[in-house]
This record gives C-alpha cells, sequence and structure tokens, in this order.
C-alpha cells in the first residue's frame, strides 16, 4: 500500500492506492493481450503464451500446476493455457459460459474452455481468409463482447466472427493502407490515419465507419497529433495525445450529425498534461453523469505519474505509482474494469486499486 498527497484547487488531502502485479513478462515479450472478467485476468504474449490470472481477496492465486514466488514472495501458481502459439496473441475474450477466445495473429480464435479449473484442449478455429506473414503485419483485430472483426489495410474487406456460433461474415471496410484502427463497437468501426509530420494543414483524421454501410465515413481532424501516439475512445469521446513530445491531451466529440460539417469540428478541450511523456491513455464512463463529455479520461507518463481529467480538469493524481515502468518502448495500455486500474508496463501487468474514483468500466 502506497500513499500520495494529492491536492486540487480547493483542498489538500491524502489517499492511499494499492499497486500490485498480477501477471510478470520477461525482457523482449512484451504483454500484447488482456481481458478482465468472472474474477479471472487472461493474459497473452508477444511470444504466443497465454496464462490465466484468479486474484482472491488479499492474496493472488493462479490456478494450474506450476508454484512460483512473485517479487513480495507471495506463493503464485501459474495455470498456462497456451505454451507457444505461431503469432502474437492479437486479443483475448472472456465469455460468460467459461470459455476463452485467443486471436492468435491473422490465423484464426483458439477456443479454449475451463471447467471448475480444469482446462480441455484448445480448439483452433481459422478464419476464412488467406494467412499472409508479410500482410499479417498489417492485419488488425479487433473485438466486442462475443465479436471478433479481422481487417487488411489496403483491403476492401473485413471478416466478422461470431464467437458463439463460429460464423464468419464478410462486410465491406475500405480501410486504407496507412490506418490504424483503434475501436470496434459491434456498429461502428473507428480507424485513424497514419501522418509523418505536426503541420495542422496535413493533420490526421480520426474515422467512424458504420458497419452496416461501409461506404458512409465521418472524418475528424486530430490537431497535432503524431503516428503512433496514445489515443482510445469512449462512446462519442476520443482523447489523444498531442504534439512531438507527447505531453498534451487532446479531447474530441464525435457525434455524428446529417446537417454538420464535422470535418472542420473544434476539440471539446485540451490541455498539458504531464512533464514527461504519455505512453498510455485511457478513456472510461463517469459513473457521476450520463453525458459522455464528462467520460473519465486517464493518462499515464513515462514517470509513471497517472492523472484522471474530466472536461479539461485533472481531478486527481498519483505521481511516480513504484514499481511501475516504462522504459522499453512496448505498445503500452490502460484499461478499467470495475473500478480498478490495470495497466502494461516493462515487468508485466499491475492492478492499481483506490477508492471514491468515479470510473465505470
Amino acid at each position: 500500500i502506497f500513499s500520495f498527497a494529492l491536492k486540487d484547487s480547493e483542498a489538500h488531502y491524502e489517499m492511499s492506492i494499492s499497486v500490485r502485479l498480477l501477471a510478470p513478462c520477461a525482457i523482449g515479450n512484451p504483454i500484447t493481450a488482456y481481458s478482465m472478467g468472472n474474477n479471472r485476468l487472461v493474459v497473452g504474449y508477444a511470444s504466443g503464451k497465454v496464462v490465466s490470472v484468479v486474484p482472491v481477496e488479499n492474496e493472488l492465486q493462479l490456478a494450474g500446476n506450476c508454484v512460483q514466488l512473485d517479487s513480495d514472495r507471495n506463493i503464485v501458481e501459474v495455470d498456462e493455457l497456451l505454451r507457444h502459439a505461431e503469432e502474437a496473441i492479437r486479443a483475448v475474450i472472456l465469455r460468460n459460459d467459461n470459455r476463452v477466445c485467443v486471436v492468435v495473429g491473422d490465423i484464426g480464435v483458439f477456443d479454449i474452455k475451463i471447467t471448475d479449473g480444469t482446462i480441455e484442449s484448445p480448439r483452433l478455429v481459422l478464419f476464412d481468409q488467406t494467412h499472409e506473414p508479410i500482410v499479417c503485419i498489417r492485419t488488425y483485430t479487433l473485438h466486442h463482447e462475443h465479436e471478433i472483426i479481422v481487417i487488411k489495410a489496403g483491403a476492401f474487406d473485413a471478416w466478422l466472427v461470431n464467437t458463439i456460433n463460429w460464423s464468419q461474415t464478410k462486410i465491406q471496410v475500405a480501410l486504407p493502407r496507412r490506418a490504424v484502427p483503434i475501436l470496434f463497437d459491434g456498429s461502428r468501426i473507428i480507424w485513424t490515419e497514419e501522418s509523418c509530420c505536426f503541420n495542422q494543414i496535413s493533420s490526421p483524421n480520426i474515422v467512424v465507419c458504420q458497419t452496416r454501410d461501409g461506404c458512409k465515413l465521418s472524418k475528424f481532424q486530430l490537431l497535432r497529433w503524431g503516428t503512433n501516439s496514445p489515443v482510445d475512445v469512449c462512446d462519442d469521446l476520443v482523447a489523444y495525445v498531442a504534439g512531438k513530445a507527447r505531453r498534451s491531451i487532446v479531447a474530441m466529440d464525435i457525434s455524428v450529425s446529417s446537417k454538420e460539417d464535422v470535418s472542420q469540428r473544434q476539440p471539446l478541450w485540451s490541455c498539458r498534461a504531464h512533464r514527461h511523456t504519455i505512453v498510455a491513455i485511457c478513456v472510461c464512463k463517469n459513473n457521476l453523469s450520463r453525458d459522455y463529455r464528462t467520460n473519465v479520461v486517464i493518462s499515464m507518463a513515462k514517470s509513471s505519474t497517472v492523472k484522471l481529467w474530466s472536461q479539461g480538469r485533472c481531478f486527481q493524481a498519483f505521481y511516480r505509482v513504484y514499481p511501475i515502468r516504462f522504459s522499453f518502448g512496448y505498445p503500452y495500455r490502460i484499461m478499467v474494469k470495475d473500478g480498478k486500474i490495470y495497466v502494461t508496463a516493462d515487468q508485466g501487468i499491475y492492478q492499481i486499486t483506490f477508492d471514491n474514483i468515479p470510473l465505470e468500466g
């Protein structure tokens, strides 16, 4: 347990937070996907390995057959779902029927069933498309609930996979070659166009595509957004890291109106957020408000500082959260589940817990 002194415009008070390492990772083998649900955390690695973590009360228990000690000298039991797949793990889906779906590259999905702690042999369901090792680098997989969408950059088709009946449907989505998908919510796909400079004249766009009508696109300018800078979307609020130093945050409303020209829409708010480079960002619902424009933006800087924002105001900050580190340049990620924050770092995935924070995920 660590105590941090927090300050806002009206009061100065202290608050305790808990930071615990759930799943470690070795150097050169970062965590590429993870998901939390049914009191279980499933983690996928770049090497194709998948492990299952079950947190219980005050200690960490991993169901399985390999017992080890973590950095805090707690007994940890590791449950290995997959030892080594052919490609990196792209996505992990936890279903309510004790099944785990693991997306491996653009090859297919491993369907794994866990019954009373017993793991059945994984079943591989191949995608209805040709696996090309070189093209696989520019193939993206997004998921929402029980659906997975597989998109190849530069292709005019995408595959929508239902993990309940394992049906595969082809839909028309013209994804440009210089584009990176960031969200699939069942009814729309959102991607960003890559940019090579920070000139406002050539600002990239964030594109909203309706899955039922692949030709219906809405484009919003991302001012001062650079290639590979963190960006996230929740409802109709998108937040991204801007500037060459990647220390600022910009929030935009991407709701679509039939009578409005959205290409010139201005940001809702922007601010200089951190003194150091921002490595990850997340947008989640604010359980104190139904207005998506008040959604909470969580940012984490290279200095291990976590800040929570709403409508351009930082209402909570945790400085230099020990022992989280961001030095290797991995694709770091933040996720919110049941009011807790999960962060991938150099050492693995951490769980950050605190009270009285209006987060919903």
